[in-house]
């Protein structure tokens, strides 16, 4: 069995025949692109052993860092990590992306193209900095816990488990709400400023909002003037940490099979 080809992304014009070097899964290859028509499918070689890339950092890192330097001249369509293009008979794994990718699907991945033309991605990340002082705000704002802490307070240990773990249960809950709260607050002010967005899960008690942003390239100084604008309405309570720009992950992730 002869080499393998590892699929990056799909890209529109102006593309480059090569793109340097990747180490997918330790093998150093040269990252070339494979044609058809106005798009290519941006790959490298694997050795004729290695059917499967394995989800390590490295890997990942790899494949991430290919993308971002094609995006740099171009847009692209992610593929799912781990994609990989065996030989197949006399046809080789270049032949096989080019007919039963490119060709087959070429009017849905030049839609797509067309639809990300120009457009990137950013993160952003916004974290309470001191989740004791989010606590405080809590039994603040919520007299029935203000009670209920003062009364596991006085409390004797044997006799407080029950309540403190109603307590618990009731700041869990009040802590939820306002991160939802203040999620929807900050959103909705952030939307203006992109095309499309995702939210996806939030970490830890302290993280408000883990979301993602499809931006107009030409928009990202206004997205960024915005989150600015959020930092100081906050007052230092908040840290917000910015990613970008990055390929589209969250928005098209294309899922590519031989069968």
């Amino acid at each position: 069995m002869g080499e393998g080809s590892y699929i990056y992304c799909i890209v529109g014009e102006p593309f480059q025949e090569q793109y340097g070097i990747s180490a997918i899964n330790g093998f150093e290859s040269e990252v070339r692109t494979v044609r058809f028509r106005d798009i290519g499918a941006v790959v490298s070689s694997l050795p004729s052993d290695v059917q499967k890339v394995t989800a390590t950092r490295k890997n990942m890192l790899a494949h991430q860092l290919v993308m971002e330097e094609v995006m740099k001249g171009t847009s692209i369509l992610p593929v799912k990590f781990g994609t990989v293009a065996e030989p197949s008979g006399d046809v080789d794994p270049e032949d096989r992306i080019r007919s039963r990718v490119l060709e087959e699907r070429y009017k849905e991945l030049a839609d797509l193209l067309a639809e990300m033309r120009g457009r990137v991605e950013l993160g952003l990340k916004v974290l309470w900095v001191d989740i004791k002082v989010i606590y405080s705000e809590i039994v603040a704002e919520n007299p029935q816990i203000a009670r209920l802490r003062n009364k596991v307070n006085r409390l004797p240990e044997s006799r407080s488990y029950q309540s403190k773990t109603t307590l618990g249960e009731k700041v869990k809950n009040a802590l939820d709400e306002k991160r939802a709260g203040e999620a929807r607050t900050m959103m909705k002010i952030l939307k203006g400023a992109c095309v499309d967005y995702r939210e996806n899960n939030t970490f830890g008690d302290r993280m408000i909002m883990n979301g993602a942003f499809l931006v107009e390239s030409g928009l990202g100084d206004e997205f960024d003037a915005i989150v600015e604008r959020l930092k100081e309405e906050n007052n230092g309570r908040t840290l917000f940490r910015c990613v970008g720009s990055a390929p589209p992950s969250n928005f098209v992730e294309l899922t590519i099979t031989w069968e």
